[in-house]
């Protein structure tokens, strides 16, 4: 049976702790907030990079699975959105929803021209396991399963968010304690090929080197 990213959270504090993702699995404070809007206005956010695992124990490559956004990452986002529209933005304008400790992850669907199935048919199913976790298609069914599931980007309108990429699939959100570099993100879709069904995976990792800076 599958199991939901909140049913599941206390095994994944469970495992060793990462200390990119700990200021952040409580509410930002005030003062973090109005840090994540100056940079919104003076700086230039981007996401975060999930990248594509190139074997089970082996490490990632530069191919991006999705883009991740923390608490942090879509305040500065909706300030430079609110500025470039005219409006003022501050701390006592951030509703709730922005802030919630979690990330959404942007996911692509990279994996059609891999892929010999007619992967259009579904919308990739999006899983979290242990960092090299083998037997692809019962942890589908078995991994950590989102929190909210979003077909295409258009949610991330919502946030201000304009990606440059324009394969998204799926938007979907995991408590932000997933953050992590010992969690693989499963992506798979099911498909049709001369009246065989099968299906496609890709797999993502944050990249060890890269999650000390995230914020």
């Amino acid at each position: 049976m599958a199991r939901t990213a909140s049913a599941m959270l206390t095994l994944v504090l469970a495992m060793a702790s990462t200390g990119g993702i700990e200021a952040q699995s409580r509410a930002l404070s005030r003062a973090e907030i109005q840090e994540a809007i100056d940079f919104g206005l003076s700086g230039d956010p981007q996401p975060y990079l999930l990248r594509h695992v190139r074997d089970r124990n082996g490490g990632t490559n530069d191919v991006v699975v999705a883009a991740v956004f923390t608490p942090f990452l879509r305040v500065a986002f909706a300030a430079r959105s609110a500025h470039e529209e005219g409006r003022l933005f501050a701390p006592d304008d951030v509703p709730g929803w922005l802030v919630a400790p979690e990330i959404l992850l942007a996911v692509r669907w990279y994996m059609g021209a891999q892929c010999e199935f007619d992967a259009a048919m579904t919308e990739p199913l999006v899983t979290a396991v242990p960092r090299g976790t083998q037997s692809i298609p019962a942890r589908v069914v078995s991994g950590w399963r989102p929190l909210r599931v979003y077909p295409g980007a258009s949610v991330l309108r919502r946030y201000g968010i304009h990606l440059a990429f324009t394969d998204v699939a799926v938007v979907v959100s995991y408590p932000i304690e997933f953050i992590r570099d010992d969690v693989d993100f499963l992506i798979f879709k099911h498909g049709l090929r001369e009246g065989r069904t099968g299906g496609c995976f890709g797999r993502g990792r944050i990249p060890t080197a890269e999650l000390e800076s995230w914020r």
